[in-house]
């Protein structure tokens, strides 16, 4: 429930206006946009806008109610991709405009890349019969050599290149 200001003279007239209030958050909390939110109350957008900036704690309720939509609107997108409804089978721009959506409505859980780290330790060892400075230096060029795409393309460390990391000069000598 939200606080209506009670400025607004007539009794008549605050209760309104907490219905509108209250139009307007039922309608961003089932997903409407704020213009269609701001319609149901019986107002414009920028009327909604202006009243958001005035009023915090109507600004507040209304953050609430869109993160509401939004959910609503992302778990809907993905019970359909889910699901197999037809326009998924039948026309692939629409998994596709469904996938942008959902990244759009919830990032967190549709992102493309997470945040993977890698925690304990690594144990590197230096092989027999090569002394630290030369094990580092292998590291570097094989490093280098990865960086510069050298280790045929998917990132591996074979053992031509490290082969070829320990004949050639290393760049810079």
């Amino acid at each position: 429930m939200i606080e209506t200001p009670t400025d607004l003279g007539h009794p008549e007239q605050q209760k309104k206006a907490h219905e509108d209030r209250e139009a307007i958050l039922a309608a961003l909390a089932e997903g409407q946009t704020m213009e269609a939110a701001a319609a149901a109350g019986g107002i414009g957008r920028t009327t909604l806008w202006g009243r958001c900036r005035e009023d915090g704690a109507f600004a507040a309720h209304v953050a609430q109610a869109r993160d509401e939509g939004r959910k609503l609107r992302a778990d809907t997108i993905a019970a359909a991709l889910f699901a197999g409804a037809e326009k998924v089978r039948d026309d692939p721009r629409f998994t596709t405009c469904a996938i942008f959506a959902l990244k759009n409505l919830d990032p967190e859980h549709w992102r493309d890349a997470y945040d993977q780290r890698f925690s304990g330790g690594l144990d590197v060892r230096t092989p027999r019969g090569m002394s630290a400075e030369d094990h580092d230096e292998l590291c570097e060029q094989i490093l280098g050599r990865i960086a510069a795409g050298r280790s045929g393309g998917d990132g591996a460390v074979t053992e031509a290149a490290a082969d070829v990391a320990l004949t050639e000069p290393a760049a810079g000598r």
